[in-house]
């Protein structure tokens, strides 16, 4: 509409207008000057103090709430005083309540006549504000200060009968350019029924409705409006239009939307993942799992869902677990990363790399836990075999020399500790290099097991048999009481290898 075209808005009657006011939901508005005394009060702000509203004018903010909520009330007056736009929300033990409270200048004819604030129980949200000041002048300056978007429409047609100046800012357009339109004109197409439904509500004798919906910018484009539609009434009880208090939610749309997008993505990465994976609570409980962690697991997901991770923890590795827990409960450590095994129902053992996420509240409270967790079985086995290949000779499959020496420290030690002997004994085979010249090394590696298995053969049980290498060979006897004891073995070997070998 072209600004020759516009509709001015009428003067309302001085009737309507005040009992628009008092129907405007759950705020209310207070005027201060720069010395910090009430200029206007109205709302549910007086009755906290048991003030009527002439008894408030004049006086000083600090003379008539609680010294403590000065503290914060006060500078932040002195800061809309000198051209600040803020909100803060403020708690009070004593009302049992929580307090919105939005700052601002009091702005007319350009210059700052005082500090605005309009205070919201944000812990009834409903709850209509108390009677507005008397004079036209500060009703509209009130309303023109707010930053929601406050219209009144007629009840048959749904046309805007007043639009506050805040349309401007919350949706693009100037009030004077709606006054006399039409309110579905600038709905979205998707949100129409739902408005009509709304409004319909309270034609039928509801107060008050709520309503989240679409609204057209000038440009093109919505933004995403929160409304509380009530009726207001007359002096008789007449309901006289239908008043709406909107506020732009797009950013809460828009957030809302991402946080579905990031759920849905989660959601679809949890399911697929080819690693198991688990939502699992802070007492162990399995909250959520996916097919992969069932499949490791040798469970299906109900059986999963009836069980704790201490049920199906191998009983050698709990404490560590529980312990890793614990410090990530009490904030020791931000990373849970531990080997260990688990139990399938048929009794065997599956290992695992298990890495662990914890999940906190907005106030830091933990939730649960995130876990995914890798088959490592065929790893930790190909270590073990490497760990045995290391201390074994491969051609006899005695023990070597590596592990002789970790055997003959271990049994000084327990000698020292129990006074008992350690015997050594030394064998190596004469002539052998002939063996290997004359027949080859493969008659003479043959030789060399055969060797070892009689070695093997003749000495105590708790002995060690070892091959240092090449022909040489080492008896290490623990436990010894005499040397008469080691001699015997000796001489066992001797006997042992007297015989011809083939």
């Amino acid at each position: 509409m072209s600004s020759e075209g516009r509709a001015q808005a009428p003067d309302l009657d001085d009737q309507v207008v005040r009992t628009a006011l008092t129907s405007l939901p759950f705020a209310s508005v207070l005027l201060v000057d720069g010395e910090l005394r009430y200029r206007a009060a109205v709302g549910a702000a007086i009755t906290f103090y048991g003030y009527s509203p002439q008894d408030m004018i004049g006086r000083k903010v600090a003379d008539v709430i609680a010294p403590e909520t000065f503290a914060r009330v006060g500078p932040a007056m002195k800061r809309a005083l000198g051209g600040e736009s803020f909100t803060e929300v403020l708690e009070s033990p004593a009302l049992g309540a929580a307090f919105e409270i939005t700052y601002g200048p009091a702005i007319e004819v350009g210059v700052i006549v005082g500090a605005l604030v309009v205070v919201r129980d944000v812990t009834t949200e409903h709850r209509a504000l108390a009677e507005l000041a008397s004079t036209d002048r500060l009703h509209k300056m009130l309303m023109s200060q707010t930053s929601d978007l406050i219209t009144l429409t007629t009840l048959d047609d749904a046309r805007y009968t007043w639009v506050s100046p805040s349309v401007l800012r919350v949706v693009g357009w100037h009030h004077e350019d709606l006054i006399g339109e039409v309110v579905y004109d600038y709905l979205h197409p998707d949100d129409m029924l739902l408005v009509r439904a709304t409004r319909a509500a309270l034609l039928d004798g509801a107060e008050q409705a709520n309503a989240i919906y679409r609204y057209r910018r000038p440009g093109g484009g919505w933004t995403w409006l929160e409304g509380q539609i009530r009726a207001v009434r007359d002096a008789d009880g007449e309901v006289v239009g239908l008043l709406t208090t909107a506020r732009d939610v797009s950013e809460r749309r828009r957030l809302e939307a991402e946080l579905s997008r990031a759920r849905l993505v989660f959601e679809s990465a949890f399911a697929a993942a080819p690693i198991g994976m688990a939502l699992v609570s802070v007492d162990g409980r399995f909250l959520k799992v996916n097919n992969a962690v069932c499949r490791l697991l040798g469970r299906d997901e109900a059986s999963l869902l009836g069980d704790t991770f201490q049920d199906i923890t191998h009983p050698g590795d709990l404490a560590a677990s529980l312990e890793l827990l614990k410090m990530m409960l009490d904030g020791s450590t931000s990373v849970g990363r531990q080997e260990k095994r688990f139990l399938r129902p048929d009794g065997s053992v599956v290992w695992c790399l298990l890495s662990l996420a914890l999940v906190r509240d907005d106030d830091g409270r933990p939730r649960f836990f995130i876990s995914q967790t890798q088959d490592i079985t065929d790893r930790k086995n190909a270590q073990r075999e490497m760990e045995r290949l290391a201390t074994i000779d491969a051609l006899t499959g005695l023990p070597n020399r590596l592990l002789l020496m970790d055997r003959l420290r271990h049994a000084l030690s327990m000698a020292r500790r129990s006074g008992l002997l350690v015997g050594v004994l030394f064998v190596d085979l004469d002539r052998f290099k002939e063996v290997n010249d004359t027949y080859g090394h493969h008659v003479g590696d043959e030789l060399l097991r055969q060797v070892a298995a009689r070695l093997d053969g003749a000495t105590r049980v708790g002995d060690t048999t070892t091959r240092l290498g090449g022909d040489e060979f080492v008896v290490l006897c623990e436990q010894v009481h005499a040397a008469d004891e080691v001699a015997e073995v000796a001489e066992h070997i001797r006997m042992a290898l007297g015989s011809s070998f083939t």
